[in-house]
């Protein structure tokens, strides 16, 4: 069983990835609540896509899940991973200073190595692929559980109340780190402080999945609070993180962002032809989010790069600064082309019965 394809998710990567690569090109911070809005995009994708093969199958290839992640993923990182360090080599960079940075994105372990004794041999070209460790660890679980639960009565509302308590549990941890000191890594990197924005993507997957009908109320209801969202969604990335504690029981704000994270995604869904959806479909943006996750990939790199070579960050190059973004999008489009859309197709093939995927 296929799912529809939505253009305006990959708007929505879009916009994610431009606060990733604003941080990284030295302006003010907010990408950390960039990658927020990627974990509740891919909760709620790569839930629904589990519900649609068990709905058609009554079942889920785990080993082909695992394939297809691989396939996705792999490719392009691979290739990233070697271009930073033959750059790193070449500009004599001490191998203590990345060895770690290196095994983690190539084990998806960084997030957990950034808060071990460790850290200071991750390295900042290496840093980035912090993200893509919490969101492989949480899919060793996610697809397993949902296999056992889907076999039980109702197994789709306990599903959502196991995805509930991680929620409830990010809260809490975070909470509790909010009474102490905890270092900037244990903050932002690890993979407690952050579950709770796939665990909401993937409630909205098993609610939407139970509930295919909207109403036409509901969604010029859910519309508005997805603008509101949005809006709110942006003022907080305009702040450095350490300003938008709404409340000190959530350090970093990242709940609070992932909530509202969740409104947008859900208009998207619910509403893909009002005019919110439509708006993140334009077609530069849906272009941009399909080369979301090259650009993420790239763009540290990249401003490094720049950094060695005029002795400032993109952002402090004055024009240079176009010319850096124009040569991402280069680099983006080529990985997208050349790299990640053919190995995907090649390495994720099954035999038998196939299986159709969500782009992206």
């Amino acid at each position: 069983m296929a799912l529809p394809y939505n253009p305006a998710l990959d708007g929505l990567r879009a916009l994610a990835v431009t606060a990733v690569v604003v941080q990284h090109a030295g302006f003010e911070e907010g990408g950390y609540f960039g990658v927020t809005v990627f974990f509740v995009i891919s909760g709620y994708l790569i839930t629904s896509l589990l519900l649609a093969e068990h709905a058609s199958t009554a079942s889920i290839d785990v080993a082909a899940f695992y394939r297809r992640r691989v396939a996705r993923l792999a490719p392009a990182l691979l290739l990233a991973a070697a271009a930073i360090t033959i750059w790193l080599l070449a500009t004599s960079t001490p191998l203590a200073q990345w060895w770690a940075g290196l095994l983690g994105t190539l084990t998806y372990t960084t997030d957990v190595l950034l808060v071990t004794p460790v850290w200071p041999h991750v390295g900042t070209a290496f840093e980035w692929s912090w993200s893509l460790g919490i969101e492989e660890q949480f899919y060793l679980v996610w697809p397993i559980l949902m296999i056992w639960m889907l076999r039980r009565h109702n197994g789709r509302r306990w599903l959502a109340l196991v995805a509930a308590g991680v929620v409830v549990a990010a809260w809490i941890q975070r909470a509790r780190l909010s009474t102490g000191h905890p270092t900037h890594a244990r903050v932002n990197f690890a993979f407690d402080v952050h579950m709770d924005s796939i665990a909401l993507g993937a409630i909205l997957a098993l609610v939407l999945a139970g509930w295919p009908v909207v109403s036409r109320q509901l969604r010029a209801v859910a519309e508005l609070l997805g603008i509101v969202a949005a809006v709110a969604v942006f003022a907080v990335i305009r702040q450095p993180w350490q300003t938008m504690k709404l409340t000190t029981y959530d350090l970093g704000g990242y709940g609070q962002v992932a909530l509202l994270c969740l409104f947008v995604v859900a208009v998207a869904v619910i509403a893909p032809t009002g005019g919110f959806a439509r708006a993140l479909s334009l077609r530069p943006l849906v272009h941009v989010g399909k080369l979301s996750y090259g650009i993420y990939l790239w763009n540290q790199l990249l401003a490094l790069i720049c950094l060695h070579m005029t002795g400032h960050l993109p952002a402090r190059t004055g024009a240079g600064l176009l010319v850096w973004a124009l040569v991402l999008l280069a680099v983006a489009q080529l990985s997208y082309r050349f790299v990640e859309n053919p190995l995907r197709t090649r390495w994720g093939q099954r035999r038998g019965r196939s299986l159709a995927t969500v782009a992206g």
